[in-house]
């Protein structure tokens, strides 16, 4: 196909947490919302919403902690901004259930309706459409997209943990396959725990007894999964690999470990903390020790969307990545959360309300144990680290643990430990996750 002239380009607006963009269509803004507005404007209250308009190309992105601008528009001397509560639309939908809502829901942005009052009011006065006012070039300004899912599986783990038999989104039984190429208990005990509690058929594939990647490549391995199953649970390597997987996979991948991250993990602990503690913004969670392993990542950057202040406290060779850093960063300008990487471990504990740690010898550094011993001196969670946090600060630990090492077994086994709590809710937040899943799939 030619065209007369090049199309302009589609616009788009980046996704806190994601390389991937989110594309406009059009912008409805919504006038009288609510009903007090509705008669604050001299109407009679409640009455169906009042729409207007504004093209995709008005949008100026202003990126995560950045300053936006915009030139002044002509033909006015009257120009008005108002802050608003930006819905990205993540699924299409007609007669919507109230109760449904929120599963067409993306994410959320903070953007600003720019008005040519004068303009606007002298259209309203002739009972003209209000393009003139509204819709002009540079009139909505918007920052990053902060996408929903997290914050609405942790509310959907809690029910899910109140009423485990509630959900049956596998219900015939579907089929959902674990694929295990690291050796696993907690992991294949809550899929599989899961699968079945939502009515479904787990089947649990081992590395050993499958070609993917030998003699059959991951895309083509996705292509045959996805006419027989209804979802995929990859506990794996590289990242790489499960993102060939979901990028030939017309169901549902899970990554439920890779190098990078441990996303499954986090949602547990994030949901063990609000437990705990109530909510989650505004808390802050301190992880100490080895910081160059899937688990810091996954705490920087699900902690930071959860609006919390996470510190790290790590020596200089076990410190995270420093584009994992500015990512979380990114985001926790957005949420109203922080991000600080300290090389003490009493820096990144102090005052903190979570206390967190992992392994120092994950799978594969076997051969390295001695060499990350000497390394981690000094950063045992013990009664005294711990006690520079706050008097009610939680610990958390992924497990498996190694008491004497990473953390001591007064702190682990103490009153302030709720690892219990934590492992059990790896199969809440999974099964919450998988439901999340199936309906936007569907």
């Amino acid at each position: 196909m030619s065209f007369v002239f090049s199309p302009s380009p589609t616009v788009s607006i980046p996704v806190l947490g994601s390389p991937a963009r989110y594309p406009v269509h059009r912008i409805y803004c919504v006038g009288r919302n609510y009903e007090e507005h509705a008669k604050e404007m001299g109407f009679t209250g409640r009455e169906p919403p009042f729409f207007f308009l504004k093209p995709a190309d008005a949008i100026v992105v202003v990126d995560a902690g950045q300053t936006g601008s915009m030139p002044y528009p002509s033909q006015t001397k009257n120009l008005h901004h108002e802050i608003e509560l930006v819905v990205a639309i993540g699924k299409g939908g007609k007669n919507i259930k109230a109760a449904d809502a929120a599963q067409h829901i993306y994410g959320y942005a903070v953007g600003l309706d720019m008005t040519r009052r004068d303009l606007q009011n002298e259209m309203k006065k002739q009972g003209r459409p209000w393009c003139i006012g509204k819709a002009f070039d540079h009139s909505a300004p918007i920052g990053p997209i902060t996408p929903a899912e997290q914050a609405a599986i942790l509310e959907l783990a809690a029910e899910v943990k109140a009423s485990p038999y509630k959900f049956r989104p596998f219900e015939g039984p579907k089929t959902v396959a674990l694929i295990f190429d690291k050796t696993s208990t907690r992991t294949r005990v809550s899929f599989t725990v899961g699968v079945a509690d939502l009515g479904g058929n787990p089947m649990v594939i081992d590395s050993a007894s499958s070609q993917m990647g030998g003699k059959e490549s991951v895309a083509d391995t996705a292509r045959v999964l996805e006419r027989q199953v209804a979802a995929i649970v990859w506990r794996t390597y590289s990242q790489a690999g499960l993102d060939e997987m979901a990028a030939n996979s017309s169901v549902p991948v899970i990554n439920s470990l890779s190098d990078d991250y441990h996303p499954c993990q986090i949602l547990a602990d994030l949901l063990t903390i609000k437990e705990h503690k109530g909510s989650l913004a505004g808390l802050t969670i301190a992880y100490v020790g080895d910081a160059a392993n899937n688990m810091a990542n996954s705490y920087l950057i699900g902690c930071a969307l959860a609006g919390m202040h996470v510190r790290i406290g790590a020596p200089a060779a076990y410190a995270p990545a420093a584009h994992i850093v500015r990512r979380a960063e990114d985001i926790a300008k957005e949420t109203g959360g922080s991000i600080e990487v300290y090389g003490t471990p009493e820096e990144a504990v102090l005052g903190a309300d979570v206390v967190t740690t992992d392994t120092w010898i994950s799978m594969g550094q076997e051969a390295e144990k001695q060499q990350r011993i000497d390394a981690f001196a000094g950063y045992t969670i013990d009664s005294e680290l711990m006690g520079k946090a706050k008097s009610d600060a939680i610990f958390l630990h992924c497990l498996p643990a190694y008491r004497g090492f990473e953390v001591s077994a007064e702190v682990i086994d103490g009153p302030q430990s709720v690892i219990w709590d934590e492992a059990e809710n790896r199969l809440h937040a999974q099964k919450a996750l998988m439901i999340w899943l199936a309906k936007h799939a569907a």
